[in-house]
């Protein structure tokens, strides 16, 4: 198979930074998310915080953040993480990442991103996952990239998944694996992330069946010709498409919209399929490759 080379899988990849914002829904917040509506409220919010309440504590960081005041965030999300909360660890990590408070500052990014992962936090995972893919803040290792990428795949996240798996598709560090060591054997590590076309089969299943779309449409890309372990299957390429396009994969509903066929054979097709039973897609999902 004709593997990706670095920069263009790069490209794939997108490697957009993720927007932090603390009114999202998230995991790690078991808490209402909301700003102080006025004086009264900010000062029950202090009165609380100052007495390690971790709810009132985030709440007056992201008072402070959506009023633009990043110094006062600052202090108030590192309250809640000293109190334990890791997404306000992330939060804070973000603005120095920003430059919101002058410019950017990469090594506290880097200190408090690594904070943030203190009990797993997926954002935070994903974007030093990100950070040492760039040689962002910390020395550019694949590796060490692919190691918090697969934190956070582990514990279900879908783009790490599909993150991890086109990684290990990545051609150019395979080569670069053959040289790991002085006597050309591959060490633990180098052997665990090294380029294996199973692993990388194995993850992009996983995220696919989350319904992720991008690796539904990657995955209906690898069964249309081939790739790795995955074999030529145009039954599972179509059905495959056919998902990413129902999930908004906008490539997908491209590709089925300039692949139509005439009205009518569109219509006996229709007509055929209505009395049959639409097979699921399938994919490679042993974890055994894992343990390779």
């Amino acid at each position: 198979m004709t593997r990706c080379p670095r920069w263009l899988l790069y490209v794939m990849l997108g490697f957009t930074s993720l927007t932090a914002h603390a009114a999202q829904a998230d995991d790690a917040l078991p808490f209402t998310v909301e700003a102080a509506e006025g004086y009264e409220q900010e000062m029950a919010l202090i009165k609380k915080a100052d007495e390690g309440d971790v709810a009132a504590a985030f709440n007056l960081g992201y008072t402070y953040y959506t009023q633009q005041n990043y110094p006062g965030a600052i202090r108030w999300y590192g309250r809640a993480a000293e109190l334990g909360n890791d997404r306000a660890a992330f939060e804070i990590a973000i603005i120095y990442r920003d430059g919101l408070l002058g410019e950017p500052d990469q090594k506290k990014m880097i200190k408090y991103l690594t904070l943030a992962t203190k009990h797993g936090l997926d954002l935070a995972l994903m974007e030093l996952a990100a950070s040492h893919l760039q040689g962002t803040g910390v020395k550019q290792d694949v590796k060490t990239a692919m190691y918090f990428y697969e934190q956070a795949a582990q514990k279900g996240n879908a783009e790490a998944q599909f993150a991890l798996s086109k990684l290990y598709w990545s051609a150019d560090r395979g080569v670069e694996d053959a040289f790991a060591s002085a006597d050309g054997q591959l060490d633990e590590w180098d052997a665990r992330y090294s380029s294996d076309d199973r692993k990388a089969g194995y993850w992009l299943c996983q995220s696919a069946q989350q319904n992720y779309a991008p690796a539904q449409y990657a995955l209906s890309y690898a069964y249309g010709f081939g790739q790795g372990d995955i074999p030529l299957d145009q039954k599972q390429r179509k059905l495959w498409l056919h998902k990413a396009a129902a999930n908004g994969s906008e490539q997908a509903q491209q590709e089925i919209a300039n692949s139509s066929v005439a009205w009518y054979t569109a219509a006996e097709r229709w007509a055929k399929e209505l009395f049959e039973t639409t097979p699921e897609p399938t994919c490679p999902n042993d974890a055994g490759v894992l343990k390779g």
